[in-house]
C-alpha cells in the first residue's frame, strides 16, 4: 500500500516538471517571436501562446501587449492604404479613403484626414456635374441651330476661353508660377492686358533673383524690362548688392569702383568710405605701410575711429625707428605723443640709446648730460661714476685742470682719482 502511494506521487512529480518545462519553452519563444515578427497575424498568434500559459509569470500581460500591438497595427495598415488612396485626386479613390479612415476615427490624424477627403470629394463632385452641365447645354444649343452654334463658337473662341485662361493664368501669377503664367499669357495675345501681366511675371522673377542674391540674373532680367515700372532702381539695388558682397569679401578696390558708378544711390556714399576704410586698415595691419595707411586715414576726414588710426600709426612708425637705430628721429616723434601708451618708456629707452651712443663715440658730457635725466630707466648699464672719471680725463687731457680736479674730487675713491686730482692741485700751483 506505501510502494503505490509512493509510485502515485513519483507520477504526479514527473506531471508537474514536464508541465512547468512546457511552460517554460513556450514563455520563452513567445518573447523570442515578440523581439523578431512585424505583422498582425504573427502577434496574434503569439497572443495566443502567452494565453495559454497565462499563470506562468507575466504571460498575461504580454498576451494583453501582443494583442495591442496588433491592433495598432491593424489600425496603421487601414490609415496608411486610405493616405495612399488620397494622392490619387479621383472620386472614387477619396471615397474609399474615407470610408476606411472612419473605420478608425481616433487613431493619429484620421478625422483631419477624412475632413480633408470629404472637401476634395466635394470640390470633384462639384467640377463633375459642372463639366457635365456645360456639356448638356452644349448639345442643347447643337439642337438650337446652326447659327445659335456658330455664335457659340465665336463667344468660345473669343470671350470663354480667353477669359478662362486669362483668370488660370492669374492664379499661376498670384502663386508666383511666373513660369507658367507667361506661358499663358503670351498664348492670349492682346487679350486685356496680358502684354503687360508678362512684364510684370518677368519682373517678378527679376525680384526673385535680386531677394536670393542673385544679382546678375537679376541684372540681366530687368533690363530686358527697358524701363517698365522701377526696373531700373532694382537694377541699381542688384549693383549696390554686388558691391556689398564685394566689401564683405574685403574686395575694396573693386567694390569702391561699383559703389562709385551709383552715383549716391542709398548709402553708396558711406560704402566708399568703408571701402577706403578698409583699404587703410589693411595697410595699417597687413602690410604695415604706416605711411600709407596714414594717408588714407587722413583722406578719410575723420570717418569711424581714422583719427586714432593716424595717431596710432605715427606712434608705430616712432617704434619701428627705434628698433632700426634712429634714435634721435624716434624721440622726435614720441615726445608728440604726451602720456601715450608707452610713451614714456619709449622715450627714456631712445635717449639712454644715445647717451650710448656719445659715450661710445667719447662724447662723454653729452651722454653725462642726458644719463642725468633718465636714472629711472629700468635698462640702465652705465655708470654715472664712469661717465664722470671719463669727462675728467678729457677735462686733463684739455689741461683745464680746475673743472677736472672738481669731478675727480666729487668720485675721489673710484680708481685713481685721487691720483688725477692731486696733479691737478700741482698742476693749478
Amino acid at each position: 500500500m506505501l510502494q503505490d502511494k509512493c509510485n502515485e506521487f513519483e507520477f504526479n512529480e514527473k506531471i508537474k516538471n514536464n508541465e512547468d518545462n512546457r511552460q517554460r519553452r513556450l514563455y520563452y519563444l513567445g518573447c523570442y517571436l515578440m523581439e523578431k515578427s512585424t505583422k498582425i497575424n504573427e502577434y496574434l498568434k503569439i497572443a495566443n501562446i502567452f494565453k495559454n500559459i497565462s499563470n506562468y509569470k507575466n504571460s498575461k500581460e504580454l498576451a494583453e501587449r501582443c494583442l495591442l500591438i496588433a491592433e495598432n497595427l491593424r489600425k496603421n495598415t487601414i490609415y496608411n492604404f486610405a493616405v495612399q488612396k488620397m494622392k490619387y485626386d479621383t472620386i472614387n479613390n477619396y471615397k474609399i479613403a474615407i470610408s476606411k479612415l472612419e473605420t478608425i476615427p481616433n487613431w493619429r490624424d484620421a478625422k483631419e484626414k477624412t475632413s480633408i477627403c470629404k472637401n476634395r470629394l466635394e470640390k470633384l463632385i462639384a467640377k463633375k456635374e459642372a463639366k457635365e452641365a456645360r456639356k448638356k447645354t452644349a448639345i442643347k444649343i447643337l439642337k438650337i441651330s446652326p447659327i445659335v452654334f456658330a455664335i457659340f463658337l465665336i463667344l468660345l473662341f473669343t470671350v470663354i476661353i480667353p477669359a478662362t485662361k486669362y483668370k488660370k493664368a492669374m492664379e499661376h501669377y498670384e502663386m508666383r508660377e511666373y513660369d507658367e503664367a507667361i506661358e499663358i499669357f503670351e498664348s492670349l495675345g492682346r487679350y486685356r492686358d496680358s502684354k503687360t501681366k508678362i512684364k510684370k511675371c518677368i519682373y517678378g522673377i527679376g525680384m526673385e533673383h535680386l531677394k536670393s542674391s542673385e544679382y546678375e540674373e537679376a541684372i540681366s532680367i530687368f533690363e530686358s524690362l527697358n524701363g517698365f515700372e522701377d526696373s531700373e532702381t532694382k537694377i541699381k539695388e542688384c549693383i549696390y548688392g554686388i558691391g556689398m558682397e564685394h566689401l564683405k569679401s574685403s574686395e575694396y578696390e573693386e567694390a569702391i569702383s561699383i559703389f562709385e558708378s551709383l552715383n549716391g544711390f542709398e548709402d553708396s556714399e558711406i560704402q566708399i568710405k568703408n571701402c577706403r576704410y578698409g583699404i587703410a586698415i589693411r595697410y595699417y595691419c597687413e602690410d604695415v605701410d604706416y605711411e600709407k595707411a596714414i594717408e588714407l586715414f587722413e583722406e578719410l576726414d575723420g570717418y569711424k575711429d581714422s583719427e586714432i588710426k593716424i595717431k596710432r600709426c605715427k606712434y608705430y612708425m616712432a617704434i619701428l625707428l627705434c628698433k632700426e637705430g634712429k634714435y634721435e628721429e624716434a624721440l622726435q616723434r614720441f615726445e608728440t605723443f604726451g602720456d601715450y601708451y608707452e610713451t614714456e618708456n619709449y622715450i627714456l629707452r631712445c635717449k639712454y640709446n644715445i647717451a650710448l651712443n656719445y659715450y661710445n663715440n667719447g662724447e662723454y658730457q653729452k651722454s653725462f648730460d642726458i644719463l642725468k635725466e633718465i636714472k629711472k630707466y629700468k635698462e640702465y648699464t652705465l655708470e654715472i661714476t664712469e661717465l664722470k672719471y671719463c669727462i675728467a680725463q678729457e677735462y686733463y687731457k684739455a689741461e683745464c685742470y680746475e673743472e677736472a680736479k672738481q669731478i675727480f674730487d666729487s668720485i675721489i675713491k673710484y680708481e685713481n682719482s685721487k691720483y688725477y686730482y692731486e696733479m691737478c692741485l700741482k698742476k693749478l700751483n
